[in-house]
């Protein structure tokens, strides 16, 4: 079957160019181009619009569902050739796109296949990963510029390279998840309740010293409003007993917050060098 016995062609203004089924309820996956189009790649579609430059080699991957009434029939990968023909843009239904000498690459179910060398590229697709070595192209449209000319094989490598190293440091951050969720619950489980324990001693403290403040704030009303009847002997008395509870509560707090036992639990927490 050629693609002119189930696709074709509506030009549209300022020269663009629709690809769609001669069925309306047909429908098809756009896996990439070299030329601006009207839908992101990997998407299933009933039609698409491409935008293709003068002078440029086009290309689309497609992955076109060719079924009769009763559902029998298959799913057909292929290219098709976008181009020009003197100032209208122009897509090739006789025939399916093949690459030109040099460069290898196919269209595969929902993926671009290119092979450089000894070297697989694809682009991403949610079935099952080949069983061959192979490097990933996040962008299918890099692969499709190698096939029409319009990139060399040392961008193709770069973009391989690029999701290499995205996909490494996404597995390196799922790692340091797992060992930050279980370094967390190692230390609750060595000093969470020791932990706690000094939070709720420094909690009462606060409270304690909140106590005395209210205290000594009524403290100095009193004095206020009895400076004139008290003796001297008798302030000095009660502004001491106010100090002096101060000072234990404040030797108090410092005790939990930087006594030994408090120091030797922080110490041991892992640090960097661990």
């Amino acid at each position: 079957m050629r693609p002119a016995d189930y696709l074709c062609v509506t030009l549209g203004e300022g020269g663009s160019i629709m690809i769609h089924p001669h069925r309306g309820e047909a429908n098809f996956y756009v896996i990439g181009s070299n030329v601006e189009m009207s839908v992101e790649a990997g998407e299933r579609v009933n039609s698409v619009t491409l935008f293709p430059q003068k002078g440029q080699q086009g290309i689309v991957a497609l992955y076109y569902g060719s079924f009769d009434s009763k559902g029998r029939g298959e799913w057909i990968p292929f290219f098709l050739g976008v181009n020009y023909k003197g100032d209208t843009p122009y897509v090739e239904l006789k025939q399916p796109w093949v690459p030109p000498a040099g460069r290898m690459g196919q269209v595969k179910g929902h993926k671009v296949v290119v092979r450089i060398k000894d070297h697989w590229f694809i682009s991403p697709d949610s079935a099952p990963t080949p069983h061959y070595p192979h490097y990933v192209v996040e962008d299918p449209s890099i692969l499709c510029q190698y096939l029409t000319g319009d990139v060399e094989a040392d961008v193709v490598f770069k973009a391989a390279r690029e999701q290499l190293q995205e996909v490494s440091a996404h597995k390196q951050v799922k790692r340091l998840e797992i060992a930050i969720k279980s370094m967390g619950e190692s230390l609750h489980r060595r000093y969470g309740e020791e932990v706690m324990r000094h939070v709720a001693e420094v909690k009462k403290l606060h409270e304690e010293r909140g106590r005395w403040i209210k205290v000594a704030q009524r403290l100095a009303r009193a004095l206020q409003q009895r400076s004139g009847l008290m003796t001297r002997w008798a302030i000095s008395k009660e502004i001491g007993e106010a100090i002096e509870q101060a000072r234990r509560l404040y030797a108090d707090l410092q005790s939990v917050e930087g006594g030994a036992e408090w120091q030797a639990a922080h110490d041991s927490f892992p640090g960097e060098e661990d």
